[in-house]
């Protein structure tokens, strides 16, 4: 079955991108930042490839392009989040690209895109999955998206993406890496974690700042408690920014979470609120404008791709630069001007 990736890839070598792009996002789209010199390296099946470009920039188009230009062919695409899976799924769909999210129940099922969660992607049912692929000569390529979750991978966070991640890459296929919070000098780190060498010309690191939106700290106004300087800060900014415009209003403590949530009257969002179906509900109520406001912990952070979210506001210091680019940078994703502002106590 070799015979048959190889003509596969010779073709998807002489695909044009720019019409293939055309016909999957209309006329006027265009590529952005790295998106078409990282796409090209991937048709030219080169491996394994790293692509460090900003929240919104649009990675995920580097694993549905070459998908949607490929009748045949499998891309397994390994994620560490339901919303970001959920999120995924939804996008491909509306791409036109036939794309499953990995059920063990349903394991016959095949498509040009497969959404897997680590602790899935370790086990025995997937392995047979897979190596179904491979006899057919279908398994293109793996990704792992959101891939610097590997350094943050512990006993009681995201466990297994550093298992998933080294086991995958046995595999001998296309590797691609995606990210949007992988500093240089985590590079070296982040190569021994997932057993790969990447050489530097198969490296796309584009400039992660995001110019649409306006960073600022804001402190509670002198004699004014937290809650009143919130509740007056949203009140400021639903009117600057009315629907369907959404707001975010982070905080890690959830005692804290449930009180804004409380006294907004609005959504809340955590890690104890319910089953993975419940967090489901919540997201898609916001989504499809239950109201403008959502309050919520960093389990609200990676999927989250709702193109209108004008303003985030972080409640209280922060102390992860990493986790907190990628939660301001769910504002702002249809790239019109946004704020990420972060509410402090006042001297804090």
């Amino acid at each position: 079955m070799q015979e048959v990736r190889r003509a596969r890839w010779k073709r998807l070598k002489e695909v044009d991108i720019k019409q293939e792009l055309t016909e999957m996002l209309g006329e006027h789209a265009e590529f952005r930042g790295l998106q078409k010199p990282a796409l090209e390296a991937i048709m030219r099946n080169e491996s394994p490839i790293l692509v460090i470009m900003g929240t919104g920039a649009g990675k995920s188009l580097l694993f549905q392009l070459p998908a949607h230009s490929q009748k045949s062919g499998t891309t397994v695409v390994i994620v560490p989040l339901k919303s970001l899976e959920k999120s995924l799924h939804e996008r491909c769909q509306k791409a036109g690209i036939s794309c499953i999210r990995w059920d063990t129940q349903k394991s016959d099922r095949m498509a040009q895109i497969v959404l897997v969660q680590p602790e899935s992607a370790i086990g025995t049912k997937f392995a047979q999955y897979l190596n179904r692929l491979e006899g057919l000569g279908q398994l293109d390529r793996i990704v792992i998206d959101e891939c610097h979750t590997v350094l943050d991978s512990r006993p009681d966070f995201r466990p297994k993406m550093k298992e998933a991640g080294a086991v995958m890459v046995k595999r001998g296929v296309q590797m691609v890496y995606l990210t949007a919070t992988l500093r240089p000098s985590e590079e070296q780190e982040f190569m021994q974690i997932m057993k790969v060498q990447i050489p530097p010309k198969q490296k796309f690191r584009a400039p992660t700042t995001r110019p649409n939106i306006a960073y600022s700290v804001v402190e509670h106004k002198e004699g004014v408690d937290e809650m009143t300087s919130i509740q007056e800060l949203v009140s400021q900014k639903l009117q600057q920014y009315p629907a369907p415009a959404k707001i975010i209003i982070y905080s890690s403590s959830i005692d804290t979470i449930e009180e804004i949530g409380a006294q907004l009257g609005c959504h809340i969002y955590h890690a104890s609120i319910g089953s993975a179906e419940a967090k489901s509900g919540i997201q898609e109520r916001w989504e499809r404008a239950d109201g403008q406001v959502v309050v919520a912990s960093n389990a609200f952070g990676l999927g989250i791709d709702q193109p209108n979210v004008r303003v985030v506001v972080h409640v209280g210091p922060i102390y992860q630069m990493a986790a907190y680019g990628q939660e301001s940078g769910r504002a702002g994703r249809d790239r019109q001007p946004s704020e990420a502002i972060i509410m402090v106590g006042t001297g804090q």
